[in-house]
């Protein structure tokens, strides 16, 4: 009598795995940005800093008011201006979406600003700014640095070709009685 016999092979449905994920620097060599909020106590008080946009280099923070709301709260005079009220700012981002993007709320506003040294390190590591990882200062903690997590708020990412949301003011770029610049 002849026999058979039939082997059968169960296999695993395949498993899929993931890539690497690309390099990236940890995040405790990552630079970070410094998320400075301003708050007024009227609307006839001034955040006391005026910014300027420079063509294709961004927007950057002009003259500040020592001892004024934007002192205080860490703002220094060449920082470029990354983010405003959770919209990332893009160098080519127009200066009247900037200023009106301040503008939004009278009392206050909240800019994530970035250093010469580490708006360097962003840009020669094709890294992106964001409101989650961030070096906190306010009115009221200047030089207190927070030195871990600062959950914020969702960052509203703008990309620059989307036209403005918010309605430039009609008498030219001026913040609270500074006037502003755009070098064309």
């Amino acid at each position: 009598m002849f026999s058979s016999y039939v082997l059968v092979f169960q296999t695993a449905d395949p498993v899929f795995v993931a890539p690497p994920p690309p390099h990236e620097e940890p995040a405790m060599n990552k630079p970070r940005a410094r998320l400075c909020k301003l708050e007024k106590s009227s609307q006839s008080e001034e955040f006391g800093f005026n910014l300027h946009a420079e063509k294709g280099r961004g927007h950057f923070i002009g003259t500040v008011d020592q001892g004024g709301i934007g002192d205080r709260a860490g703002l220094r005079m060449g920082q470029r201006i990354v983010g405003v009220n959770g919209v990332l700012v893009y160098p080519n981002t127009p200066h009247k979406e900037v200023v009106a993007q301040i503008k939004r709320s009278p009392l206050r506003t909240t800019l994530l600003v970035a250093s010469e040294e580490v708006d360097r390190w962003y840009k020669d590591n094709g890294a992106e700014y964001s409101f989650d990882y961030v070096e906190e200062e306010t009115s009221s903690t200047h030089n207190q640095i927070s030195p871990h997590y600062v959950p914020t708020y969702q960052p509203q990412r703008q990309e620059p070709s989307q036209p403005a949301q918010v309605s430039p003011p009609s008498n030219g770029s001026s913040l609270n009685g500074y006037p502003t610049s755009s070098d064309s």
